[in-house]
């Protein structure tokens, strides 16, 4: 009997801890996150995610998350916009386009956006140089990769709101 306590107490434990030890501490990604980040979504896509010649609604050739500094008297939220550099296709020029802004903050290892298009995505790892995502504005197979960038360009701050 106490065999077998053990075995089912040693199999618990093989499939409980590694997935606990995989989700970063929500405190270590609200620190973390504070910034700007980018990626292009045309290099770590799929071909059948990518979409163009569709108007603004082609698929970015970069994409720029800033997180602003969470703040206790607003629930542990902070301010987000996101940028995306939309190129050129055959009904418009490139351009830099504010596609969202509104309140962020985490829970359960999710980054949740409350914007005009809300949504969450799980966060699979981070540090000080790589954010690694996952979720409908992410669907790269193993995560989407960001990498944090040292300040926004000013046509990305000039960009057309969407």
């Amino acid at each position: 009997m106490r065999a077998r306590a053990t075995l089912l107490f040693s199999l618990l434990l093989a499939f409980v801890l590694p997935a606990c030890a995989k989700k970063p501490a929500d405190k270590i990604i609200v620190s973390t996150v504070v910034g700007a980040w980018t990626w292009n979504p045309r290099e770590q896509l799929p071909a059948d995610k990518i979409e163009n010649d569709t108007g603004i609604y082609a698929t970015p050739d970069q994409q720029i998350l800033q997180f602003g500094p969470t703040v206790a008297w607003d629930n542990d939220r902070g301010a987000f916009v996101e940028y995306r550099h939309v190129p050129t296709n055959k009904t418009m020029k490139e351009d830099w386009v504010v596609w969202r802004r509104g309140p962020w903050y985490v829970l359960d290892a999710s980054i949740k956006v409350q914007a005009k298009l809300e949504t969450d995505f799980e966060v699979l790892s981070i540090s000080a140089s790589e954010l690694r995502v996952r979720g409908v504005p992410f669907p790269c197979k193993d995560g989407c990769v960001l990498r944090p960038l040292k300040e926004i360009p000013e046509a990305a701050k000039n960009g057309r709101p969407f």
